[in-house]
Order: C-alpha cells, then sequence, then structure tokens
C-alpha cells in the first residue's frame, strides 16, 4: 500500500475527492458529511481513533467539568467537531456560564504558551504542539473519560473511509487491508514506548518523553463491523444533537457502515 502523510485533514480530504486517495482517515463527524456529499456513496470501514479531545490549564485545581463555569474557555474555531463535542458534554453534565472564546488552533496554542489564554479545549495535536515547545507544567483533563461515564460509550473521533464503489471493486483489498490495519494499531496500542521511539526517530518531536505522552493521547484502538456500525452510530447521534449543521443534520443511513 502507498501511504501519504498529510500535513492537514483539508490536504487529505482534497486528494480523496479528487480521487488521489482511494481511501482517507478522518474525524467521525467529517466522514458523515463526506457521506451526505456524495449522496451515500460512501463506506466506513474501521474506527482507529478514540477520543483525543482535552481541557488545558496551567491551573492544578482543574480536576472535573464544574471548573469551568465562569472561566474564559479558548476553542479551536477550524476545528467544528471538537466544538460540538465540547458543548454536548459540558451540556450533559450541566455546566454553564463559560465564557466560550474561538480562535484558530495555532492562536490557542501562541495563546497558552505566552499566558494570554488561562483555559483551552484542543485536539491532542494541539496538546502536544503546546508541551512539546515549554517545560511549563499543565494540568490537562481527557473528555474520553467524562464522555462514557455520562453516555455509557467511548466517545470515537477517528475512522478510515473509502468510496462504495472503490470497496464494491476490491473486496479482496479491503479485506486484506482491514487484517493488517487491525495488527497493526493494535501493536502500535500495545507498545508505547516503541510508538515514543519511532517518532523521535522520525522527527515529528524531539525528545522520547514527549512521544510517550503523545501516543497515550492519541488513543489508538481498531473497531469494526457490527461493534464499529453500534459506537458510530451512537457517537454521531449526540454530535447531530449539539450542531445539526456539523455534518448536514442527516445521519448516514445503514449502508455507510461495511
Amino acid at each position: 500500500y502507498d501511504v501519504a502523510f498529510c500535513k492537514s485533514a483539508e490536504e487529505a480530504i482534497s486528494m480523496f475527492k479528487s480521487g488521489k486517495a482511494d481511501m482517507v482517515s478522518v474525524s467521525l463527524d467529517t466522514a458523515a458529511k463526506l457521506y451526505n456529499e456524495n449522496g451515500g456513496k460512501l463506506k466506513m470501514l474501521a474506527i482507529n481513533t478514540m477520543g483525543m479531545v482535552y481541557i488545558m490549564t496551567s491551573d492544578e485545581n482543574m480536576s472535573d467539568l464544574s471548573y469551568l463555569s465562569g472561566k474564559m474557555v479558548y476553542l479551536p474555531s477550524d476545528n467544528a467537531g471538537v466544538k460540538a463535542i465540547f458543548l454536548r458534554i459540558t451540556e450533559k453534565c450541566g455546566v454553564s456560564g463559560i465564557d466560550i472564546q474561538y480562535k484558530t488552533t495555532e492562536e490557542i496554542k501562541t495563546m497558552m504558551l505566552d499566558g494570554t489564554a488561562d483555559v483551552c479545549v484542543l485536539p491532542e495535536y494541539g496538546i502536544s504542539g503546546v508541551t512539546s515547545k515549554t517545560e511549563k507544567e499543565f494540568n490537562i483533563l481527557a473528555i474520553n473519560g467524562l464522555w462514557e461515564e455520562e453516555f455509557g460509550f467511548e466517545l470515537a473521533q477517528g475512522c478510515v473511509v473509502a468510496k462504495a464503489d472503490f470497496v464494491e471493486q476490491n473486496k479482496d483489498l479491503i479485506e486484506e487491508f482491514l487484517g493488517f490495519y487491525e495488527v497493526s494499531i493494535n501493536y502500535l496500542y500495545k507498545n508505547d514506548a516503541l510508538n515514543s521511539d519511532l517518532l523521535v526517530k522520525e522527527g515529528f518531536v524531539s525528545t522520547e518523553q514527549i512521544a510517550y505522552e503523545l501516543v497515550l493521547r492519541c488513543n489508538l484502538r481498531f473497531v469494526s463491523s457490527e461493534e464499529m456500525k453500534t459506537l458510530a452510530q451512537k457517537n454521531l447521534a449526540e454530535l447531530n444533537s449539539a450542531d445539526s449543521a456539523l455534518f448536514g443534520g442527516t445521519l448516514p443511513a445503514e449502508d455507510f457502515y461495511y
């Protein structure tokens, strides 16, 4: 398989739409949006990432969401999925009085580093983008655990999808790919130290400690078949209730799930 590493989700989606890529790894809400935009001609093959959205502050007193009441919290204006996740979990937990401000991910990272922002909500790549550039200590709260406590199922965030006609024409290839994909993700999931070493060797981060923390926060997991379908449907329903415009307001039909 030829694998392309893209600098942004937008670049990956562009390659997929143009036909330069046959499969693409995207967030669940993006997958649902692509499904609706393409008249249902898309298949979710597997979930590959559980919750990787975090609340970050330099205040050691934060222990749960109630801390955010009365606080100014920065959310990424360039990530609607993170916004929907945060709004849904705070609503479910009954936390109100949050002064939400929107900045780009890059702006928030800069503000957390220079101290002009006290609290933010970011996906993992934003979190590691801050922690890798300073020795300053941060209190980082995972939304995934809170989500599971409140809703009774994990927050699923990433998946791999393919165009329906490609799947239909390449059934053996898809099955072979999913077999390798499951083994690979499970291997990485169980070998944090190896992941850390690889990330440093490939130049993604500077130290193994930073890499180790990054890998843990990525929350890699392989979920397929009926378990994938059930988990994806539950998560998409909650995201749709938080923001009906996130992926067009229409939940994907049964044929979305491989």
